[in-house]
């Protein structure tokens, strides 16, 4: 595996921050020795929520869809429509910040090629798979700190709680009032979580 940091040539120690689906990267490459002192996670992506008979749907679209030669297509129901374009501050998923709303909605505005859609069968494939290959193995060894939000409705939080539990050296903080997007989210939640992340990283720089 390459290490970018030691590429580089950045001096250690080093540290993993990751959000979301960077959760779900994050912990894989921990678990395939990513050098590191400390590990923060914001709503990481160890699992998707869903429905249980949307869980099923999506193990059987995806793969079957996938074996098909139609990875590429929209998962059923999803659009190319971003959430920013569709939603409002006030119903959302993602933050309760309107200055932040706004400024995300401006920036796919602006620069439409930028915008995320809908999830594909290829995707959604690779995603299940991946959350549950890592919910079968042991957590590492590496100090973490993971954040979710009480009103977390993209990622499960249930796998959260399960490894964090369990998790040797590692915390979870349940977040109020915040959604998704942590590090978007009004400026006294951003601040806890970026103090908090700091705050792991100090207590590891020794070594």
């Amino acid at each position: 595996m390459v290490n970018l940091a030691e590429w580089l040539e950045l001096p250690k120690p080093w540290f993993l921050a990751s959000h979301s689906m960077g959760g779900c990267i994050g912990l894989r490459a921990l678990h395939n020795g990513l050098d590191v002192a400390a590990a923060s996670f914001s709503a990481p992506m160890w699992g998707i929520q869903l429905s249980d008979s949307d869980r099923r749907l999506g193990w059987v679209s995806s793969i079957i869809g996938t074996a098909l030669g139609q990875g590429g297509k929209l998962v059923p129901n999803a659009t190319l429509e971003h959430e920013l374009l569709t939603a409002d501050v006030e119903n959302n998923l993602l933050t309760h910040d309107p200055e932040i709303w706004d400024f995300m909605k401006n920036q796919i505005v602006t620069h439409p090629d930028l915008t995320l859609g809908g999830v594909t069968l290829g995707w959604l494939r690779a995603a299940l798979l991946e959350d549950w290959r890592l919910s079968r193995m042991a957590p590492p060894s590496v100090p973490a700190l993971a954040f979710l939000g009480k009103e977390e409705g993209i990622v499960d939080p249930a796998p959260i709680h399960a490894l964090m539990e369990k998790w040797p050296g590692g915390k979870l903080e349940l977040v109020d009032g915040a959604r998704h997007e942590l590090m978007m989210e009004r400026p006294e939640i951003r601040e806890r979580v970026f103090e908090g992340s700091i705050a792991l990283f100090e207590s590891h720089a020794a070594r």
